[in-house]
């Protein structure tokens, strides 16, 4: 059974249909990643699961207890769910201690012992407990963030695009490191982020929105490699869409011919490839059963370079692909394309 769901959950807000009609199951101790372009509707969802903001209808539902179902609704301050928002938002005036200790009760005997327990456990020294926010790092106060938020044993921890702030690298590590933490102390979390590749990294399961609408939730790996349609292919990496041919479980199409996974299926669709099922060699003098196609342009950027690549074959398309290729070839070059791997069928 789902630890969290929500059922048929609408909002607007005026004329503006933020979410319409929201069907979401969370598994206890799992991580899942709300991800959408900006206005998609993920904030609504993360609110509305908090009790900041009440939906039109449906129902919120928390470990056997509504929390809210359109005639009641459960305070958020009663719902036993920690937030972690995207500045941290620590108490500038408290140092370290009383930020995480804050809603622990001043008279409690052992709250000392607890603070000392969540700072060590967020990976943070001691010493650092009679500091004040500015003295922190960006990524040591999303830290202390997480701490406090963790203070009162939350059932559910929301966490509101909680890196965007940082840096690349520092990025990178804290979320790993929260990651790392939440699943060892077995908290049920839902991050929301626009940022695709912290999405998959982060997630157990992840929920693509746009437009109000829940388009579709998975595993990372089953919405990267088979997303229902271009939109979400597109959002989640880099994706050469190509229409295809299909008949007796293979495609063919711009690219040659490869299997795909419906051996049903007869006629004509869009077909999926992600660019790391292309090998890219110089133009060879007996063809591996590839295409062939001519370097047009490269965009270099340090560690990968993307070349637009003008297919060959009749009235292929120009393609874009990304590689890091470490000695790129150059414009006006001949090249093999040769694709590895099944592609797969949108809707």
């Amino acid at each position: 059974m789902s630890f969290l769901e929500l059922h048929a959950v609408t909002k607007t807000y005026g004329a503006v249909k933020a979410l319409n009609s929201i069907d979401l199951s969370v598994v206890e101790g799992s991580r899942t990643a709300i991800v959408g372009p900006s206005g998609s509707g993920k904030t609504s969802i993360l609110r509305i699961i908090a009790g900041f903001e009440a939906s039109d209808s449906g129902s919120v539902t928390l470990d056997g207890t509504t929390l809210a179902d359109g005639s009641t609704a459960v305070p958020a301050y009663k719902r036993g769910i920690g937030i972690v928002a995207q500045d941290g938002a620590l108490f500038p005036h408290l140092d370290v201690a009383g930020n995480i200790g804050f809603g622990l009760p001043p008279s409690d005997p052992a709250r000392a012992e607890r603070i000392a327990e969540l700072i060590d456990m967020v990976g943070l020294s001691a010493t650092m407990l009679k500091r004040k926010p500015d003295q922190l790092s960006g990524g040591q106060q999303q830290r202390v963030a997480l701490a406090r938020a963790l203070a009162l044993k939350p059932r559910l921890m929301l966490l509101d695009e909680p890196f965007s702030a940082l840096d690349t690298a520092l990025r990178l590590s804290t979320r790993k490191a929260v990651a790392e933490l939440l699943h060892r102390e077995r908290v049920t979390t839902i991050l929301v982020t626009h940022d695709q590749e912290e999405a998959l990294s982060f997630a157990d399961q992840v929920a693509v929105m746009h437009g109000g609408h829940l388009l579709q939730v998975g595993s990372p790996h089953e919405l990267y490699w088979r997303p229902r349609t271009a939109m979400i292919a597109e959002f989640l990496g880099d994706a050469l869409l190509l229409p295809g041919s299909i008949a007796e479980g293979w495609a063919h199409c711009a690219l040659g011919r490869m299997p795909v996974g419906d051996l049903a299926f007869q006629g004509t669709a869009q077909i999926l490839v992600r660019p790391q099922q292309v090998s890219l060699q110089p133009r060879p003098a007996k063809p591996n059963g590839g295409v062939l196609g001519e370097v047009i342009d490269i965009d270099f950027a340090g560690s990968s370079s993307t070349l637009a690549i003008r297919l060959m074959e009749g009235n292929a398309p120009v393609v874009m692909l990304r590689t890091s290729l470490c000695e790129p070839f150059a414009p006006g070059e001949i090249i093999e394309l040769v694709v590895t791997g099944k592609a797969h069928m949108l809707d």
